[in-house]
């Protein structure tokens, strides 16, 4: 088992964390590069980042970074790139494009793929392609950022019925293993009274998704972008959203 810190470690810590030694099977991804190309490829692009944050593990083996941007193109998200990088071969990289719900700092990553989101074995030429995927990612960021506000306002004009709700969040647990015993246990208690007022109806799509992506809030960091990824593009796929 992973264990990460949550303590939130600086930009310079991860970046001076040795990457190990590539070989003919394994290539090593730096956590720097991975750094350096989004600043760079985000201040060419004209993003500011508002803030930013780390979490690893005690050694910097696994590093998950969260880089926030000052775009104001919908008053209810928060725009962000996030990725997770290893140097254990525990995990692959990944580098997506998401956001924050700003009510509640929930998380709304993309699922799909073909709308910014790498994951890559550490093998061949992943250390080029990675960098390589971040510069045209960015270029296409609010691209990324106008298919998650989309899928926002469809999720507010879906009317969910209780038992797909039910049939929905079943899923998530037992088929896909997304969410756990104890955060089904918090979505329900979301479910019975929210803890935020997410500005749409009780029974829409969005309320839903919000009571889900509150109990991924425990999710360990080093899942937190696949499993988000995974909702999204489960609901996306099953509602038809974009």
């Amino acid at each position: 088992m992973i264990t990460t810190s949550r303590i939130k470690w600086t930009k310079q810590d991860i970046i001076t964390a040795q990457p190990p030694t590539s070989t003919r099977t394994y290539k090593a991804i730096s956590h720097g590069s991975i750094i350096n190309t989004l600043s760079e490829e985000l201040d060419r692009e004209g993003f500011g980042v508002t803030s930013e944050y780390y979490l690893s593990t005690a050694n910097r083996a696994v590093v998950v970074g969260h880089l926030m941007l000052n775009v104001s193109t919908d008053s209810e998200l928060k725009f962000e790139v996030g990725f997770l990088n290893s140097y254990n071969k525990t995990k692959r990289a990944v580098v997506a494009g998401g956001s924050q719900v700003i009510v509640c700092e929930n998380g709304h990553i993309l699922g799909d793929i073909s709308y910014g989101a790498f994951k890559k074995k550490h093998v061949g030429n992943a250390d080029v392609e990675i960098v390589e995927f971040i510069r045209e990612m960015v270029k296409r960021a609010h691209d990324c950022f106008d298919v998650l506000i989309k899928q926002k306002n469809r999720m507010k004009e879906i009317e969910v019925s209780r038992k797909v709700r039910n049939e929905l969040i079943g899923q998530l647990y037992l088929e896909d293993a997304i969410i756990s015993e104890t955060q089904i246990s918090i979505i329900r208690k979301e479910i019975t009274k929210s803890s935020f007022d997410y500005n749409t109806d009780p029974n829409s799509l969005w309320q839903i998704y919000n009571n889900v992506t509150v109990g991924l809030k425990s999710t360990h960091p080093s899942k937190w972008i696949q499993n988000h990824q995974s909702l999204n593009r489960i609901i996306n796929e099953q509602f038809q959203l974009v």
